[in-house]
C-alpha cells in the first residue's frame, strides 16, 4: 500500500525510455498517493484481492494466492499466473511483446523491450557461477520437502545449467501464454516451488532463449548444454551474485561494461539500495 516502491519502479521505467503499457496487479491500492503515482507515470492497476467476496476474508484470499509457502504441501499457488494468463489472453493481441516483472525490487536502466528477442520466450537466470546442481538443496530437495513436489524432476538432464528466475519473463504473447499454461498445469499436477518448476519446464519442454546475469555460460535448453557465447545486457538477477558491478554513473554493469536494462533484487546490496534511494527519491509532491 506504500507509494514509494511503485514510484521507484515506474519513474525508472519511464526515464529509461520505455513507452510500454504497464498493468500493476496490487492489493489495497486505495491510498490517494499510490493512485497519483500510477496516474503520473501512465500505469493501469488491478486489485487482485477483492475484499467484498461474501464470506471470504483477506487472510483467506492471501493464503490461496500464496499457497506455496513452506508447510502448505501440494497446495501450490497458481493464482498470480492465472491472473497473468487472463490479462495476456484478453489484451495480448494488441502487442508484439509482453512480459511480467516484479515491482518492489526492480528498477530500469534501459528499455528492456528494445533488446528482447522479437519471437519466442526470453528468460533470465541467476548467476551462472552456481548451477542447479550446486543449488539442489534449495531447488529440488526444498521443493520436495516443503512444497510437496512429487513428479519426476528429470533433474540430472539439466542440473549443470543455472537456475531460471521468475522475476522477469518476456516474449511474444503466444509464447508467454504457452509458458504460463504449462507452469499452471505442472504446479497443479505436481505441487512444488514455482521457481523450481519454471526452471524445469524451461530446460525440458519450452523453447526459450536463456540469458545469464553475468559473463558465465549461456544455457541452451535445446542442447542440454552451455555455450560460451556472451549474453546481451538485459536483466540482472542479483540474488546469488557475489557482487554487483557498479559503474561511475551508478549503473549496474555486465561483464562487457554495459548497463543492464532491468536490475532485479537491487535491495540485496546496501550500497546499491542507497544509490536507488538517492536516484529515485519519493516525494509526495504531486497534486490530486
Amino acid at each position: 500500500a506504500a507509494p514509494a516502491p511503485y514510484a521507484t519502479f515506474l519513474r525508472s521505467l519511464r526515464e529509461s525510455g520505455c513507452a510500454c503499457d504497464v498493468a500493476l496487479f496490487t492489493r489495497n491500492a486505495s491510498d490517494a498517493a499510490v493512485r497519483r503515482v500510477f496516474a503520473d507515470f501512465g500505469a493501469n492497476w488491478l486489485e487482485f484481492f477483492p475484499t467484498d467476496v461474501p464470506g471470504a476474508t483477506v487472510d483467506d484470499l492471501r493464503a490461496g494466492a500464496f499457497a506455496t509457502l513452506p508447510g502448505r504441501g501440494r497446495a501450490a499457488s497458481t493464482f498470480r499466473f492465472r491472473l497473468f494468463h487472463a490479462y495476456v489472453t484478453h489484451f495480448g493481441g494488441r502487442y508484439g511483446r509482453v512480459g511480467w516483472v516484479d515491482v518492489r525490487d526492480v528498477y530500469a536502466q534501459g528499455d528492456v523491450f528494445a533488446a528482447a528477442p522479437g519471437e519466442g520466450l526470453a528468460v533470465f537466470t541467476e548467476t551462472a557461477v552456481f548451477s542447479l546442481r550446486h543449488k539442489r538443496k534449495v531447488y529440488l530437495d526444498w521443493s520436495r520437502h516443503s512444497w510437496g513436489y512429487d513428479c519426476d524432476p528429470a533433474y540430472e538432464t539439466y542440473d549443470s545449467l543455472p537456475p531460471v528466475n521468475l522475476g522477469v519473463v518476456l516474449g511474444d504473447p503466444p509464447s508467454v501464454l504457452a509458458a504460463l499454461e504449462r507452469l499452471v498445469c505442472d504446479l497443479e499436477a505436481c505441487g512444488g516451488w514455482d521457481q523450481f518448476v519454471f526452471s524445469k519446464l524451461v530446460y525440458t519442454t519450452e523453447k526459450a532463449r536463456v540469458y545469464t546475469t553475468d559473463d558465465g555460460p549461456v544455457a541452451d535448453p535445446r542442447r542440454r548444454c552451455v555455450t560460451r557465447r556472451p549474453p546481451p545486457a538485459q536483466v540482472a538477477n542479483l540474488c546469488s551474485n557475489l557482487e554487483a558491478r557498479v559503474g561511475d554513473a551508478g549503473a549496474v554493469l555486465n561483464a562487457d561494461g554495459r548497463p543492464y536494462a532491468l536490475v532485479h533484487q537491487w535491495d540485496r546490496y546496501d550500497a546499491l539500495a542507497a544509490h536507488v534511494a538517492a536516484r529515485y527519491p519519493y516525494v509526495d509532491a504531486w497534486g490530486p
